[in-house]
C-alpha cells in the first residue's frame, strides 16, 4: 500500500514538472509570435 501511494506521489510531482514547462514553452512561442506580429 505505501509504495502505490509513493508512486502517485512520484507521478503526480513529474505531472507537476511537465505542466510547468509546457506552460512555460507555451508562454514563449505566444510571446515570441506576440513580438513578431
Amino acid at each position: 500500500m505505501a509504495e502505490r501511494a509513493s508512486l502517485v506521489f512520484h507521478n503526480k510531482a513529474i505531472d507537476g514538472t511537465a505542466i510547468k514547462r509546457l506552460i512555460s514553452r507555451l508562454i514563449d512561442h505566444f510571446g515570441m509570435a506576440y513580438t513578431s506580429h
